[in-house]
């Protein structure tokens, strides 16, 4: 998985040289649909197929008027899926502890009768 953290990127073009020397092209971004994305997830990610010791060529064009920020990293595919795991697991732990304290406001709220 090629993974570009970063979700601020207006336009993403991704050129990959596959073994008969033809281009897969994807065109991406925040400004295109969801559909557009080879990989539904919240930055940009490319499933590619590598072989050992082998040359490819990839090509990243990267249009935006935010700041132009491209951490690219390169995964393999199960190691990438327990990052994002982690990564959900830290977001929903996080928002429920808005969601408890958020309620607990509303109750002290009610109890004390200050609306």
């Amino acid at each position: 998985m090629l993974d570009v953290e970063h979700s601020l990127l207006e336009n993403l073009d991704f050129y990959f040289q596959t073994e008969n020397q033809n281009y897969q092209t994807v065109h991406t971004g925040y400004s295109q649909p969801l559909e557009s994305r080879p990989y539904k997830s919240r930055f940009f990610a490319f499933p590619i197929v590598l072989a050992a010791h082998s040359h490819h060529t990839v090509y990243l064009r990267v249009q935006t008027q935010n700041a132009m920020i491209i951490p690219v990293l390169l995964w393999v595919p199960n190691d990438f899926h327990i990052k994002e795991r982690n990564e959900y697991s830290i977001q929903a732990i996080y928002f429920g502890l808005v969601i408890a304290i958020a309620l607990l406001n509303i109750i002290f709220a009610l109890v004390s009768k200050e609306f």
